[in-house]
């Protein structure tokens, strides 16, 4: 064989190699999977936005498990919920609960209200960090294209700065995750406060359509391909996640076991519970094997996230809220059975406490007045329900400084408490940033509406920018750009070009060279 021609094999076999390797790359977990992370807004006691027929927190939750659900066909993906159908978690614990499941993406979903009847549409927040900010910008707009595609107005992809530091996101939820090197969506898909938009989403069916939209373009994003099965072959499926058997006709299909797997009429099976069962079709049988379903990690959160620097040795442990995250991707609270460690200061009040159970742990985050810089112990006031919001005397004394930190806010179906009420300063409206569209009449911009994340008090916290080290925070930082999340598809397209042109001029160098020899 000629010299060029072995280079020339052994080039294009290192490329296929290399290909290989970046595709697994793309995936934070060991088993190279792209793993999602979807937040089902409020919950327990906190109903969020309400409109003439539902309560935010069902719709959000039925979205969120049509999104998963949907997502759960397709080949190479993990989902996690982060809490159970009637629980609630803080705004940060929700953010932080995919450090523990290596997570590529945060989504969170969540529907819209605000004073003005006429706003309506579909916006998508997407993370500001520098890290992130490009790519995710692609899928927030895919995302409202899709849910738009629906018939509801596309308001576009929007982000929004903390006032205090513009490299930093305003919502708790995406700077959390992003402190967690996950880059973060919200979904905001429609107004509850306008009436054709909450008569939209009042159907179940358009729930259910939002959720399936919303997986597509994150599908799309990440280049992912549907799961297939034929009939006389075999397959693991966990609990919850789906395959669809081709080849066969149109309502043929049956399951010797629908307690183990169910069988839709159009050949999409999904696995209910533990065992073995055959799916039997026009073409033949298909075997589905389901494993029970294990404990894979566990998270922690708290309320109120922040207090007094001074209270956070004493901290109240009932209190804290331990999820349960399963293989099927369910999460539930924990009543007990857990154990906390020692408190560790992680600088510049940032404080993490070792949560354990049944094998696993995690940390609980905690946040103490030191995270506000150099304002004293002493300058600040708590208000809200549960106390979970940090204002300072220039703001709730009438000089509106601008300096109004909030924390996360929702009642916990653990314990409420129910403080002396105080009023709280006038929200801020929110800025209209990036629009990947052009705002109509039907969509309007955020600048004429109030977020409704800006009603629930996720306004700006005391995090990122209080609560790290310079030291800390390059490091955050350069640990992102590392792991930064790109469509596979895309980046291994440019690999492969990048070394197609290194080959064609390793190919073009032997054979100048062999031609001059020749001369």
């Amino acid at each position: 064989m000629k010299l060029w021609n072995k280079i020339f094999i052994g080039v294009a076999i290192s490329v296929a190699a290399l290909a290989a390797s970046v595709t697994g790359a793309q995936a934070k977990d060991g088993a190279g999977n792209i793993v999602i992370v979807v937040d089902p807004g409020h919950g327990g006691n906190d109903g969020g936005a309400a409109s003439s027929y539902d309560n935010e927190a069902t719709l959000n939750w039925n979205i969120a498990t049509a999104l998963k659900a949907e997502l759960q066909t397709y080949n190479g993906v993990r989902v996690y919920l982060t809490r159970g159908s009637a629980e609630w978690n803080s705004n940060a614990a929700r953010g932080r609960m995919g450090q523990q499941l290596c997570a590529d993406l945060f989504v969170s979903v969540h529907n819209n209200s605000g004073s003005n009847a006429s706003a309506n549409g579909v916006q998508v927040y997407g993370t500001v960090n520098s890290a992130y900010k490009d790519s995710i910008k692609n899928l927030c707009t895919s995302v409202a294209s899709h849910v738009s595609a629906l018939g509801l107005a596309n308001g576009g992809y929007q982000t929004r700065t903390s006032t205090k530091d513009s490299s930093r996101d305003y919502y708790t939820m995406l700077d959390e995750a992003v402190k967690c090197n996950i880059p973060g969506i919200i979904i905001e898909h429609c107004y509850l406060s306008n009436p054709s938009d909450a008569n939209f989403i009042h159907s179940e069916d358009n729930q259910r359509r939002c959720g399936a939209a919303d997986a597509t373009a994150i599908a799309g994003y990440y280049g992912l391909t549907k799961r297939g099965v034929t009939a006389g072959s075999s397959i693991t499926l966990e609990r919850t996640y789906s395959a669809n058997m081709t080849g066969c006709t149109a309502g043929s299909y049956s399951s010797s076991d629908t307690s183990v797997a169910y069988v839709s009429s159009d050949g999409v099976i999904t696995a209910v519970g533990a065992g073995e069962a055959v799916i039997t079709g026009s073409a033949g049988s298909v075997t589905i094997k389901v494993p029970a379903t294990g404990l894979k990690a566990i998270a922690a959160g708290i309320n109120p996230t922040f207090c007094n620097a001074s209270a956070v040795a004493s901290y109240n442990q009932s209190t804290v809220m331990v999820k349960a995250i399963y293989s099927d991707g369910t999460a539930t609270q924990l009543s007990s059975g857990y154990t906390f460690g020692g408190i560790n200061n992680s600088g510049n009040g940032a404080y993490d406490i070792p949560v354990s159970y049944n094998g696993l742990s995690c940390n609980l985050r905690i946040y103490g007045t030191g995270a506000a810089g150099s304002y004293s112990l002493n300058n600040y006031k708590v208000i809200g329900t549960n106390k979970d919001i940090l204002v300072y005397p220039a703001v709730y004394n009438g000089i509106n400084t601008g300096i109004t930190i909030t924390n996360d806010n929702g009642q916990t179906s653990q314990t409420n408490t129910t403080p002396v009420q105080t009023e709280a300063p006038a929200p801020v409206p929110a800025p209209v940033e990036e629009t990947t569209v052009e705002q109509t009449e039907e969509a309007t911009t955020a600048a004429e509406t109030e977020p409704e994340t800006e009603t629930e008090t996720e306004a700006e916290t005391v995090t990122e920018a209080e609560t790290e080290t310079e030291t800390e925070s390059a490091a955050r930082t350069d640990d992102a750009i590392k792991s930064k999340t790109f469509p596979k598809g895309l980046l291994i397209t440019a690999v492969a070009i990048l070394l197609a042109g290194v080959i064609a001029a390793t190919v073009f160098v032997i054979r100048r060279k062999r031609n001059n020899i020749n001369e």
